[in-house]
């Protein structure tokens, strides 16, 4: 569709944490943040990037504790609400004061929260599969903290003696399968070799029990707080979300256009072709082809 330009790998310093990314398209291109799901990592837009207008800088980041970048310190707790604050100390590493976001489930679920919390800094936003994060109610917090904390521990994960062995495993989850290239490509920036076996990068932590969430109401006050156009592409197959929940929150959106493509959870990795004219047309600021 456009030239694709190789990508390159950088490193940016927030917060005495690296958070490494894959940046595609022309350096002083119009800056787009791209915020991957929960355990997977840049590569999540690599399929993706090269068919976006070659006139965008896609940012892919590694969200701290996922892929290359650091995690936490070991004090730390994770929360969802510290990758907003991440993404911005990103754009400010950057020199970014305005740029656009591409986000997919988790992802999609951080960009509407910092779209919402500075949303003078928000050019555009695309999102994926994904519309705020997980909520529950405000009576539950007691017990949300409390399973946090008795909760089993996670181990690091099962190592794996080849990274098609892991590969192969990661196709096949039932919510979110994917084609043995894409979980491939993702699983190869998740692991890394240990002797003669492959374990995982990711901060284990991201396997707990969260210690809080917000309510809906709160979920739907960072979305009706949101300036900028946003595009939210569902897939036909995607994640079961709740359908009550869901209309509501795309209502919050003041001006959401929401559409829908034949796919998985992972439409946009798997079969990029299908959604790549919405995304690259929408994030330059074109009309959507008919």
């Amino acid at each position: 569709m456009y030239p694709a330009m190789p990508a390159r790998e950088i490193e940016i310093e927030i917060e005495g944490l690296t958070v490494a990314a894959r940046e595609h398209g022309a350096a002083d291109g119009a800056p787009v943040l791209a915020l991957h799901g929960w355990l997977d990592n840049a590569a999540s837009f690599e399929t993706l990037a090269p068919l976006l207008p070659a006139s965008l800088r896609v940012i892919a980041l590694d969200l701290p504790g996922h892929g290359l970048s650091s995690h936490r310190h070991a004090s730390a707790g994770v929360f969802f609400l510290d990758w907003v604050r991440e993404v911005f100390a990103v754009a400010d590493a950057l020199s970014l004061e305005r740029f656009s976001l591409l986000g997919h489930s988790m992802g999609a679920g951080i960009a509407s929260l910092c779209a919402g919390t500075l949303p003078g800094r928000v050019v555009r936003m695309a999102l994926v599969e994904g519309l705020g994060p997980m909520s529950a109610p405000a009576d539950r917090a007691p017990e949300q903290l409390a399973l946090h904390i008795t909760g089993r521990k996670p181990s690091s994960g099962r190592p794996y003696p080849t990274i098609a062995a892991a590969a192969e495993v990661r196709a096949a989850q039932p919510n979110a399968p994917l084609s043995p290239r894409s979980a491939e490509l993702l699983v190869s920036r998740a692991m890394r070799q240990e002797a003669e076996r492959w374990v995982w990068r990711h901060d284990r932590r991201l396997r707990t029990t969260s210690s809080a969430r917000l309510t809906e109401e709160q979920v739907l006050a960072f979305l009706q707080r949101i300036e900028a156009p946003a595009l939210l592409i569902q897939a036909k197959n995607g994640w079961p979300y709740p359908e009550d929940l869901f209309a509501k929150r795309v209502a919050a959106v003041p001006d959401l256009t929401v559409i829908e493509r034949p796919g998985n959870h992972h439409l946009h990795l798997d079969t990029p072709e299908s959604v790549a004219a919405e995304i690259g047309a929408f994030l330059i600021g074109e009309a959507l082809p008919a």
